[in-house]
């Protein structure tokens, strides 16, 4: 019995927890909401995920979906940071360039760099614990 209690003390049943799911939920709804049904695309660009299908599950069930990254049809872009130490919206624009974190199908084996230039920084929000940064595309 002791070492039956002793191990259940090492197991993480009463922490806290990430909430992963409610929060990707949030943030799914939040950019639902930004767009207003016009195209759109989004990136991870922190994140302990290494892609971008969880979501992608929220659009889905809101029957929402996102343009491809490579696709130039889209005017609003979403960047998504999910750690703790993101950058703000200023310090993106002037990397000017991000690896994308994007669904295979959509970016074909590779993670390409999206190039910032072609685009406006509008805002940026906090969402649960999640950072969103929206830019618009430049018009030419």
């Amino acid at each position: 019995a002791v070492i039956v209690l002793f191990q259940f003390s090492k197991t993480d049943v009463f922490s806290q927890g990430v909430n992963d799911i409610a929060r990707t939920k949030a943030v799914a709804q939040y950019i639902e909401k930004k767009t207003t049904g016009e195209p759109f695309s989004f990136t991870i660009i922190a994140s302990r995920s290494f892609s971008d299908y969880h979501y992608r599950f929220f659009f889905r069930l809101g029957d929402v979906n996102p343009e491809p990254i490579v696709s130039k049809t889209y005017g609003t872009l979403f960047l998504i940071c999910e750690k703790g130490d993101c950058p703000s919206g200023e310090e993106l624009v002037r990397r000017s360039v991000v690896d994308v974190m994007c669904y295979d199908h959509h970016c074909k084996g590779e993670y390409p760099k999206l190039f910032l230039d072609d685009f406006s920084f509008v805002s940026e929000k906090r969402v649960e614990s999640v950072q969103v940064y929206e830019f618009r595309r430049k018009t030419r």
